[in-house]
């Protein structure tokens, strides 16, 4: 009699079982049953079963997938719902609802873990722990590669936020997204290109001082530049000429009257730069570009964006486009003296002086004491003035051209002393101009004030 009663309620309960989930194979209803009872681990054989038995059973696929999704499975829960909604749409609501509830989660699982005032890295670790089944959950939601971005940074990861911003802005098309995506390129190939000139310093400054020596160059200039010659010897064709030899750098200048009035190449020398820094600075800076510029094109007159876009474009060392850009900025904001400043010193970098000065001017149209642009309409009167005077000395011609842009320079840089009277540098640059012009106890003076500032420092 107690068998024949057992036997009644097991019945009965697959009957109830039954009626509840609706007709189905035994498989199927089994693992049903086992779901209502909270036992996933049972059920899951009986799915695998059921789908396997019936692979159009749309229904199972999705039970399937809820199963695996509370067993944290969130691989085999959006393979099987992805099946499910192949055959049919008639789960789609429900399984939108399962995503989004184990996403959102994980998500408020991990908020603990993210605070400003709180920057310790195992808690960004375990955020991104959250975030990564965050993702399993729900792939195709930008959002979460947006926090992934922001935990990596926090972790200074800035490889790993690159690509979770790129993969936030290709999902949702979100520019603020984009715009950090840029940023973390710049930093990226601002920090490739200070370790590219760090571990080349040396070379770099032998380099640039091999390319910058000219006829004309002072025999002090040459010797803070590369050195001191291997060899030095009286020139044959003129014994008031003498040739610095520099054979480890395949170099010959010869000398007279302490500068340089003929420099040889002898032969090819390489100084054994590594560029791969440089290179992947290059390629973030480039990108960062194509990433600001899609930005421009959305929002053209988002003045935030033009100054990082002109930021990239100098990294990339593209300065004409970044100053084509720009242009955009000041129109933007035409009262804006820093964006005036900002041009002009664009303008001054590709050799623009007239446009630079006029810029400058239009800052100080503005703001009648930002010394900033008075200090640089002198600095570029000064550039100015250098490159007529290097022209002129390469092609042997005699002119006082230059010294007209000395004399410009003056007065805007004896105004900078008001402002920064301890600044050596402002005094050696007008003792230089002093020189120049001929204004040797200005000069004098000039120069004494800048040694003693000097050794105040």
């Amino acid at each position: 009699m107690k068998k024949l009663f057992n036997v009644l309620l097991i019945v009965t309960g697959i009957a109830l079982a039954i009626q509840f989930f609706g007709c189905g194979s035994v498989d199927f209803e089994t693992a049903k049953l086992y779901i209502k009872q909270g036992k996933y681990n049972e059920a899951l054989p009986y799915l695998e079963k059921e789908v396997n038995k019936n692979p159009n059973n749309y229904e199972a696929w999705y039970w399937l997938g809820e199963t695996k999704g509370m067993l944290k499975d969130y691989v085999g829960m959006n393979e099987a719902f992805n099946r499910s909604l192949k055959i049919s749409d008639k789960m789609a609501e429900d399984i939108r609802r399962t995503r989004y509830q184990y996403w959102a989660n994980h998500i408020n699982n991990a908020i603990p873990y993210i605070k400003e005032d709180n920057p310790n890295l195992k808690d960004y670790r375990k955020a991104l722990d959250e975030y990564r089944m965050a993702v399993m959950a729900w792939p195709d939601t930008g959002l979460t590669y947006r926090y992934m971005a922001f935990a990596y940074m926090g972790l200074d990861n800035l490889d790993s936020a690159i690509i979770n911003c790129k993969k936030a802005w290709d999902l949702g098309k979100d520019t603020l997204l984009l715009s950090f995506y840029g940023r973390y390129l710049i930093d990226r190939g601002n920090r490739a290109k200070q370790k590219f000139e760090t571990e080349n310093a040396e070379k770099i400054r032998v380099q640039k001082g091999i390319n910058e020596i000219t006829k004309g160059t002072p025999r002090r200039e040459v010797v803070d530049a590369i050195g001191t010659p291997d060899t030095r010897k009286k020139n044959a064709k003129d014994p008031k000429k003498e040739d610095w030899i520099y054979g480890k750098y395949g170099l010959t200048l010869t000398m007279e009257t302490d500068k340089v009035v003929d420099k040889k190449i002898t032969r090819v020398v390489d100084l054994g730069i590594d560029s791969t820094y440089y290179k992947k600075a290059l390629q973030d800076f480039n990108e960062a570009v194509v990433a600001f510029e899609t930005i421009r094109s959305l929002m053209p007159k988002d003045n935030e964006n033009l100054v990082l876009l002109v930021q990239a474009y100098v990294g990339a060392n593209r300065i004409k486009e970044a100053t084509e850009s720009f242009r955009q900025a000041v129109e933007n904001e035409p009262n804006n003296k820093v964006n005036h400043y900002i041009l002009a010193v664009l303008y001054r970098s590709i050799e623009n002086y007239d446009s630079a000065i006029e810029e400058f001017k239009k800052a100080l149209d503005i703001d009648p004491e930002y010394a900033d642009a008075i200090y640089d309409i002198g600095a570029t009167y000064y550039n100015w003035g250098v490159k007529l005077r290097k022209e002129a000395t390469e092609k042997g011609l005699e002119s006082d051209e230059y010294k007209k842009k000395f004399q410009e320079a003056l007065p805007w840089l004896e105004k900078v002393t008001e402002f920064k009277s301890k600044d050596p540098q402002i005094w050696y640059t007008l003792g230089t101009i002093y020189t120049i012009l001929g204004q040797k106890d200005k000069a004098a003076k000039s120069f004494d004030m800048a040694e003693s500032l000097q050794k105040q420092q």
